[in-house]
């Protein structure tokens, strides 16, 4: 691992951590304030820090579609148009994967 992934690995590593703790989807309520970087984190050179952010971004979804409760889809929808659009096919397929989901999730909920 390169130097300059350390602090992104590191980050990771906590997020993946805070997020195994059973506190019922407490980290989903701050989602909103990480997402960004968690979608630019897709497009580190170093692969380990991409298949972790790919793997927290995963659970993300997961426990949103499992809990549900106090996680603004609406916030995190609109923070999906940027990665979705990305000319970076990872970020793009995932950010897409997120909206689809997302989406679903709004309209059965009505």
């Amino acid at each position: 691992m390169k130097a300059s992934s350390v602090s992104p690995q590191f980050l990771l590593s906590w997020l993946v951590f805070l997020d195994s703790v059973p506190e019922d989807g407490t980290l989903l309520k701050h989602l909103p304030q990480i997402l960004d970087a968690l979608f630019a984190l897709l497009k580190d050179n170093d692969s380990e820090v991409r298949a972790t952010a790919q793997e927290c971004l995963s659970r993300f979804l997961k426990e949103i579609k499992i809990i549900q409760k106090d996680v603004d889809l609406a916030a995190i929808i609109q923070i999906l148009h940027t990665p979705c659009q990305s000319t970076h096919q990872l970020t793009k397929s995932i950010a897409t994967e997120w909206m689809t989901q997302l989406q679903s999730l709004t309209s059965t909920s009505l």
